[in-house]
């Protein structure tokens, strides 16, 4: 076999070489793309998920808030409410005291009335 038909023999065999490790190459890239396709499809539905997330807590908050509003407002009117209670309440008393100090003059005066009518 002369140098130039061994060379030739070689050359051959490293294209076949290379040719089988362009076709391996070939698959790995077919096989990443469609890795990588369903990387993105899950980075979409991460973000989609997120963004929804987002809103939802949004919301949350707000409701928290209006919530937090409205509780603190109740709290107001109880107090205003318990204010008023008390102040009713004192007037009660005060007409109370009255009713029984017109009752006891009411009693002081009914013997003088009997008296007087003697």
């Amino acid at each position: 076999m002369s140098f130039s038909a061994k060379h030739l023999e070689d050359l051959s065999k490293r294209i076949e070489q290379v040719s089988e490790e362009n076709q391996n190459l070939r698959q790995q890239l077919t096989q990443l793309q469609a890795e990588y396709r369903v990387a993105q499809d899950n980075r979409d539905y991460v973000q989609e998920n997120y963004q929804e997330k987002i809103k939802e807590l949004k919301s949350e908050t707000l409701l928290t808030t209006m919530r937090r509003e409205r509780l603190y407002s109740e709290e107001m009117d109880i107090k205003q409410l318990q204010a008023d209670l008390a102040a009713i309440v004192r007037g009660n008393d005060i007409l109370k005291c009255e009713v029984q100090n017109g009752l006891d003059a009411l009693s002081c005066a009914t013997p003088k009335l009997k008296y007087i009518e003697l």
